[in-house]
């Protein structure tokens, strides 16, 4: 190129104008365009919207590539406070994404009933607060309003990320623009939930706590019947569902703010927030969460046909990157130890389960079957390890253990017909018999 190639004599003069289709950009970072062209030359009077996305998009392809990304901008950090403020206006915009012009007001991002909640539980909190409020108060009015947007930016994103949820309809055609920056907000989400220096401001705004039954039958006669039910009668979503079902959108927005999860409801006015929301909340909020253990030990020994052929859980061999994988992060940070097994162990069962795909996609594909004029399947090719079974039967279903919802035994007879030759007969001998051992 005639801008930035470190051969080129004359080179041409900085154009902001200058667009590149998207399967360019590999090779734009493979030329070095950021560290050449576009953080030289940039200038707080220089930046664009469009300036601000290129290089957005060169530094998300060095980390898609596992390039170090933050050299250029060490090497010349004058403009970066700037930049990195003109991408942080960026983020709480709507034009990207062919939203209206979303007004976020700043406000505190809890709610002051929630935060002393919060602040009860660690007292030593409640002094950083207050010398907090003191430095804020301390400032003059134009590092007030800019330390106000960058304290409320998190809530700010928080509220965009709903509006452009609330958005995307339930049927029809989709945007995939607004699916992809939901899947990339949930997962940094995820990555700020376990990072370790925002544990603090994570678990206030996302912390658990369970419902308070005196303060039901105080305060909302319309629960007397949940509030004199066994606490071990209602922590199941059903029954929780069947509590709070039958009450108003009103009824749940103050039961809501009671429990401190969100500002009151004035005297007169309706809630902005549908019923359906409501009740979400409360369910998901109170029900009782089944433990990694007994998750674990639920789980079969051998992955489903719902698993393997599920994409999102187990992607295929081609993967660009662009989109969001469902799959644990082994991060250097990690919040037990338990946390780090569990990972690991998630990360193995889907690489088995990808290896057993690879292997039933690699049969059907030697035993080339197709549907035949009489409506039955017939197998056109042949592979050492693929029989068709002739007949399958189950012959026993044991009961459940005690404290366990799955049979304790399942039994089953499979007929397949090995007329092949002696040394496979000879292998598939051996893999019934290790086979009945595993069962036993």
């Amino acid at each position: 190129n005639k801008y930035w190639a470190p051969h080129v004599k004359n080179k041409l003069p900085f154009d902001s104008q200058v667009r590149f289709a998207i399967r360019k950009i590999m090779l734009l970072e493979f030329s070095q365009y950021l560290e050449n062209y576009l953080w030289p030359n940039y200038t707080p009077e220089a930046s664009t919207n469009g300036y601000l996305m290129s290089i957005c998009c060169i530094v998300n392809e060095k980390f898609r590539e596992n390039v170090p990304a933050w050299e250029v901008f060490k090497k010349a950090p004058t403009h970066f406070p700037h930049f990195f403020k003109c991408v942080m206006e960026s983020c709480l915009s709507g034009e990207q994404l062919g939203l209206p012009h979303i007004s976020l007001t700043p406000d505190f991002v809890f709610i002051q009933t929630r935060l002393q909640q919060e602040l009860k539980k660690v007292p030593k909190l409640q002094k950083f607060w207050n010398l907090i409020k003191k430095n804020y108060e301390k400032m003059e009015p134009q590092d007030t309003e800019q330390a106000k947007k960058e304290r409320t930016f998190l809530a700010s994103l928080i509220k965009k990320f709903l509006v452009v949820l609330m958005s995307i309809p339930a049927a029809g055609t989709i945007s995939m623009e607004k699916v992809h920056y939901c899947e990339r907000f949930i997962e940094f989400m995820i990555d700020l939930e376990v990072s370790w220096h925002s544990s603090i401001c994570s678990d206030a705004a996302f912390g658990f706590s369970h419902y308070d039954k005196r303060a039901a039958f105080a305060h909302f006669p319309e629960l007397n019947d949940f509030a004199l039910s066994n606490v071990a009668a209602v922590d199941t979503r059903e029954s929780l569902t069947k509590h709070f079902g039958h009450l108003s959108p009103n009824t749940l927005h103050r039961v809501s703010a009671y429990l401190c999860l969100l500002p009151e409801l004035p005297d007169g006015e309706d809630t902005s927030y549908d019923k359906e929301f409501l009740l979400e909340l409360l369910v998901s909020r109170h029900e009782r969460r089944i433990s990694q253990i007994e998750q674990l030990n639920q789980m079969p020994l051998y992955p489903t046909e719902k698993i393997i052929w599920d994409q999102n859980i187990v992607p295929t061999e081609y993967y660009s990157g662009e989109g969001c994988l469902a799959l644990p992060k082994l991060n250097l940070q990690f919040l037990t130890l338990h946390d780090y097994l569990l990972r690991n162990f998630n990360l193995f069962r889907l690489e088995s389960t990808y290896e057993i795909r690879q292997d039933i996609e690699d049969v059907v594909l030697r035993m080339k079957p197709w549907f035949s004029e009489y409506g039955g399947v017939v197998f056109g090719g042949w592979a050492r390890m693929a029989q068709t079974i002739a007949s399958f039967s189950i012959v026993e279903v044991a009961k459940p253990n005690i404290g366990e919802n799955w049979p304790a035994r399942v039994r089953a007879d499979v007929t397949i017909n090995l007329n092949i030759r002696n040394n496979i007969k000879n292998e598939w001998e051996g893999k019934a018999v290790s086979l009945c051992l595993c069962k036993h």
